[in-house]
């Protein structure tokens, strides 16, 4: 039952993925990325990152876990490291986004009180 549910989750994993993929396809991190590597923790971030609930933390702490599989000698996916920069980036992007957005707005706002 375990089996089958982590195959789900790689399978959904990888689904996810390549709709990221189709949706940031010019990204330069994708020369770096396999979807067929994806890991569930992966995935995990990719789900949030669609929800819109995709924190730096979050990024930061799989970038983290990364860090210290590889220290301790694991076979760490160089898929994962450039997932995790790419949706660091889309994060960092959508946060200036949406401030300038707002500054926009404001500044309406200001034009037509004036």
């Amino acid at each position: 039952m375990a089996i089958e549910s982590n195959f789900e989750n790689l399978n959904s994993g990888q689904f996810l993925c390549n709709n990221l993929r189709g949706k940031t396809g010019n990204d330069p991190h994708w020369q770096e990325i396999n979807c067929g590597k994806i890991e569930i923790a992966d995935a995990d971030l990719i789900g949030k990152f669609f929800g819109g609930i995709l924190t730096e933390e979050d990024v930061d702490k799989r970038t983290e876990e990364l860090e210290n599989l590889r220290k301790e000698g694991e076979d760490v996916s160089e898929s994962s490291y450039a997932l995790a920069g790419l949706l660091k980036n889309k994060i960092i992007a959508l946060k200036g986004y949406r401030k300038s957005k707002e500054r926009e707005e404001n500044s309406d706002r200001s034009d037509t009180a004036a």
